[in-house]
Parts: structure tokens; sequence; C-alpha cells
């Protein structure tokens, strides 16, 4: 922050009288733009406004731009694509063991018809990470720690058995 002494103000609006301007007088004083500006809106008598005169800018010519002709590109091949590999073919859909329930044959509300014959059901309670998830019960029971469950083995940590996936996400038709 600059101290102003009075012979400091007297300089400058000297200065300010013979038309300098806020730059020229910060420049020839070692101040700043901005301190200088400060002082003339602080003392008004001593630094007059400046709205008679008027500033005439002359524009420059702007330079004429001439059209260079494109330069001729040789037929180059094209980058291999670069990000991630596509992705591999879906397995081929295979027949569930269920088909003939998900054709409507049995009660579409018990999904007990779903359980596997080679496989015991596991109550929720004593589910582990890695074991089906797929209720065993009709809709309108009750759930809780005591609902049946799947309980065969998951691949990659999926929530369902293999057989379970094909029912939860019935395949498109091809």
């Amino acid at each position: 922050m600059t101290t102003w002494t009075e012979p400091m103000i007297k300089r400058a609006a000297g200065m300010w009288n013979k038309g300098d301007s806020a730059a020229q007088i910060a420049c020839a004083m070692g101040l700043t733009r901005n301190a200088v500006i400060g002082i003339t809106s602080r003392h008004r008598d001593l630094f007059p406004g400046r709205r008679n005169s008027v500033t005439v800018r002359v524009a420059k010519p702007k330079p004429v731009k001439v059209a260079k002709p494109k330069p001729v590109k040789s037929v180059v091949p094209a980058p291999a694509k670069i990000g991630r590999p596509p992705k591999p073919p879906a397995p081929p859909v295979e027949k569930s063991v269920f088909e003939d329930l998900l054709d409507g044959v049995a009660n579409k509300r018990d999904l007990d018809r779903f359980r596997l014959p080679d496989q015991q059901p596991v109550a929720f309670a004593d589910l582990a990470s890695g074991q089906c998830k797929f209720i065993l019960a009709a809709f309108d029971a009750v759930s809780g720690p005591d609902t049946l469950r799947c309980g065969a083995e998951t691949p990659d940590l999926s929530p369902w058995c293999a057989k379970h996936r094909l029912v939860v996400f019935k395949a498109r038709a091809a």
C-alpha cells in the first residue's frame, strides 16, 4: 500500500493536468497505475475529470489474406483402432433344465419348481459368498432368514448359478 505525501500528490496532480495518463504518472513515480487512479478519485479537486477530451483511434487496415493452395496429401492407411479390444462373442444359449417350466406348465407364482434336483437348498441366513441366491419360495411367502435359496456354486461372484441365470435372464430369440 502506498502512503501518499503532500509533495507526491502535488507532483501527480501537475502531471495529470499536463495530460499525462495514470500509467505514465505511475511509471514516473515508481507506483502502480491503480495507486494513481485511487488518489485521483479521492482528490477530485486536484485531479479534474477528462471527459471533454476525446481520443480518436485510427483503425489499422487489416492485411489481405491470400488463399493458399491446400497441400496434396498422400494416401496413408488408417492406423489400427486404439482402445478396448472387442468383446468376445456370447456363448451359445444352452437349453435350460427349466424350459418346460418357463412355458407355463407349472404354477408361475411358486419358485420352488426351479429347485435343482442335485442341489440341497440353503437358508438365506446360511448363504456364503459364491453361492446362488435364487429364491425357492412362492412370491407371496414371507421372506426372512429361513427363506430357502438355491445355494449352488456361482461363477465369478455372480448372484446366481448358471442354471438360475437362464431363468432370471431369459435368452433372447436369435
